[in-house]
This record gives structure tokens, C-alpha cells and sequence, in this order.
């Protein structure tokens, strides 16, 4: 059976030689010296920092060409990425969208024989704007007109909600 080999014992440092400190007679009290006058620390002024680099113009350089720019060339616009819906939640969504967009068409009606306040009308403004986008979206995006349609029937029901 063979032993591994002890590790190498560390080699002492060679340490810098200290004067020894000197001898006081005995019997007298060592004489303490004031400490030293410490000068008080002062900030380090900061260079500026740059925000970008400074690049110096070599005189050798030759002038820079542009590249032609290159023919364009007709491009599709990129397909919209959306979920897939089934029929039954197609039919789902288009039937919730149709209910909010009834609930604030009925709501806008009853409001528009009274008289409103600033905050009302503003209210007003932003259901309308939220139906408008609802319909926009109606054709390609149904779960985001569905969102914007019920948005604006919270709406609506909170502006009724001020006027009773």
C-alpha cells in the first residue's frame, strides 16, 4: 500500500526587519506626545464624465463613400399574431362583445337627455373612444374588441351610477 506524499511544508515569509523600540529608564512615566495633526480630508474633484467618446479626425483618412442604397422591394406586412379561436369561442366572444356594445349604446341614450357635468362629458369621451377602437377591432382581433367593448360598458355603468 503506498501513502500520498505529505504536502510541501509552507516556506517562511521573509518578514521586514523592525528597529526595536526604544528603552525607557526605569521609573519614570513615559512621556506621551501629542498626536499628530491629522489635515481634514478633502474631496477628490471628479474629471467630467463624458457621455459619448471623442474620436479625432485623422488627416490621412479618405473620404467615406455612401452605399447606394439598395432597391427596395415589396414586402407583405407581417402577419398579426393572435390566439386561435374556436368556433364556439369565436361565437362566445362575439356574443359578449354584442352584449357590452348594447349595454353602453343604452346607457349613452339615457344620458344624452340630461344635462352633465365637465367630469360626465369626459367620461362620455373616453366610452365613446373605447367603443370606436372596440368596433375597429371587431374583424381582426375579436378577445381584444371584446375587452374594449366591456371596458367601456364598466364605464358606462359607472357614469350611471353619478347620475341617480
Amino acid at each position: 500500500m503506498t501513502r500520498p506524499a505529505p504536502p510541501p511544508e509552507p516556506k517562511p515569509r521573509a518578514e521586514p526587519e523592525m528597529p526595536e523600540p526604544p528603552q525607557l529608564p526605569a521609573g519614570e512615566p513615559p512621556a506621551v506626545a501629542p498626536p499628530p495633526a491629522v489635515p481634514p480630508k478633502l474631496p477628490i474633484p471628479r474629471a467630467p464624465r463624458r457621455t459619448r467618446p471623442v474620436r479625432k479626425a485623422s488627416p490621412a483618412a479618405a473620404p467615406v463613400q455612401e452605399a447606394a442604397p439598395e432597391p427596395s422591394r415589396p414586402t407583405a406586412p407581417l402577419p398579426k399574431l393572435q390566439q386561435i379561436l374556436t368556433p364556439e369561442e369565436q361565437r362566445e366572444a362575439m356574443q359578449a362583445f354584442e352584449r357590452a356594445e348594447a349595454r353602453v349604446e343604452q346607457v349613452l341614450a339615457v344620458v344624452r337627455k340630461r344635462r352633465l357635468t365637465a367630469e360626465q362629458q369626459t367620461s362620455i369621451t373616453r366610452i365613446r373612444a373605447f367603443l370606436e377602437q372596440a368596433r375597429q377591432c371587431r374583424a381582426t382581433d375579436l378577445l381584444t374588441a371584446r375587452a374594449l367593448a366591456e371596458r367601456a360598458a364598466v364605464l358606462a355603468e359607472d357614469l350611471l351610477k353619478t347620475l341617480r
